[in-house]
């Protein structure tokens, strides 16, 4: 069984159109320069689950692999600071 690791920093970019609140990983995702991130998206209200690359060449690496996924479905071009985001919803009775 795989356990992740989480990292708690809050990092702040883009003058607080995003805040990523968590981010985690596991041994795996490490050796492949791979993080997931929990995101507030400000300009949205929402919360995002983001897979983010190390730098520009991971990032392209598992682009290139994920652009066909179900998860990028009706994405024309690759997210700006991710390889993959998905909104985090509630449904609210």
């Amino acid at each position: 069984m795989r356990t992740f690791e989480k990292h708690t920093h809050v990092d702040m970019f883009h003058q607080d159109i995003w805040t990523i609140l968590f981010s985690f990983d596991n041994e795996y995702l490490r050796g492949e320069k791979l993080r997931f991130g929990i995101v507030q998206n400000h300009s949205e209200i929402r919360f995002e689950l983001w897979l983010m690359g190390q730098n520009k060449e991971i990032q392209n690496r598992y682009w290139d692999v994920l652009k066909a996924s179900k998860w990028n479905e009706g994405r024309a071009k690759k997210p700006q600071y991710a390889e993959l985001e998905a909104v985090i919803e509630a449904e609210y009775i």
